[in-house]
């Protein structure tokens, strides 16, 4: 099996994703910033639910650090993985719209 260009991607996203779950591990004061970048890249692996529930978890340490930015960051990546759910269900259907008559 010849390795593609996605598969690289997702190895890479796989090892960066682990980079920083070590690092948050070491430094929970960066928990909240490390937390939404992490759920961007397993939001680029392909793993949404993951990157939903990491965005999540990021929101709930900058509102415990008093963190504004990275909680308003946590919010948008949550936000567009709301809009890529949409659009992929509403791709599914044959009319293109969530529900038919």
């Amino acid at each position: 099996a010849r390795a593609t260009p996605r598969d690289a991607d997702r190895a890479a996203a796989r090892r960066l994703h682990a980079c920083l779950a070590r690092w948050i591990g070491r430094n929970p004061g960066a928990a909240a910033r490390l937390g939404w970048a992490r759920g961007l890249v397993l939001a680029a692996a392909g793993r949404e639910r993951a990157a939903r529930r990491a965005a999540v978890q990021a929101m709930a340490a900058a509102d415990r650090l008093a963190a504004p930015y990275d909680h308003a960051r946590a919010e948008e990546v949550i936000r567009q993985l709301g809009r890529v759910r949409r659009r992929y269900d509403s791709a599914a259907t044959p009319s293109g719209s969530a529900s038919s008559p």
